[in-house]
């Protein structure tokens, strides 16, 4: 099992590949897909505001979220 610190040092390694697409996508996809953003913010363990505002470009996802918002954002896309 990876400690914390290497579970981090993954997540770090994940995100560096993958680039979170601009706001106005994720919020489209999201829309696309027919979820809440409450829907997400459940899913990820965060406010529905958090997700409002990584939408609009006010606050950016870190870390752990950012590679969770990166999974739930591929599979609303493959079910859009």
């Amino acid at each position: 099992m990876l400690e914390a610190q290497e579970r981090h040092s993954l997540a770090q390694k994940i995100t560096l590949k993958r680039r979170l697409p601009a706001p106005e996508i994720c919020r489209v996809v999201r829309e696309a897909a027919g979820v809440s953003t409450a829907d997400v913010a459940e899913a990820l363990g965060v406010s529905r505001q958090t997700i409002s505002n990584w939408e609009t470009g006010r606050r950016v996802p870190r870390g752990r979220l950012l590679v969770g918002y990166l999974e739930v954002l591929d599979l609303l896309r493959e079910s859009a």
